[in-house]
């Protein structure tokens, strides 16, 4: 049987008859999938190979030209495309540390909120 929580942590999105009597039990349950999030590591890494392709082409447009005027365009261009290239590179590498970091924090909260719940229905059968 497939966990519930794993339809908030975004790792599956097919629904079973077995979540649909989880979050039945608990409607309140539903509130968390507001904060479900998936496919941020994808565009992330399009985000860093569009910024190792500017780092390229910065080192493609390097070449010497014959009037100052022509090789100083050049320069600024190049210099451009690898100050951006780079930048872009450090932010998408931060974001998905972050990213990584929230994850985990979410199955973590996830977790105590389970074992919360396993305490409480325990509670109630030994109470019956």
């Amino acid at each position: 049987m497939p966990d519930p929580y794993d339809l908030l942590l975004g790792e599956r999105d097919d629904v079973t008859q077995d979540d649909i009597d989880f979050f039945a039990a608990d409607p309140g349950r539903l509130e968390l999938i507001k904060a479900r999030e998936g496919g941020r590591d994808k565009r992330l890494i399009a985000l860093l190979v569009c910024a190792v392709g500017l780092i390229v082409l910065s080192k493609i447009i390097v070449a010497r030209y014959p009037d100052e005027i022509e090789q100083l365009i050049s320069d600024v261009f190049v210099d451009l495309f690898f100050e951006l290239g780079a930048a872009l590179i450090g932010a998408a590498v931060t974001v998905l540390l972050i990213n990584r970091s929230s994850v985990r924090q979410t199955q973590k909260n996830l977790e105590l909120r389970r074992e919360i719940e396993r305490r409480i229905s325990e509670k109630q059968v030994s109470n019956n």
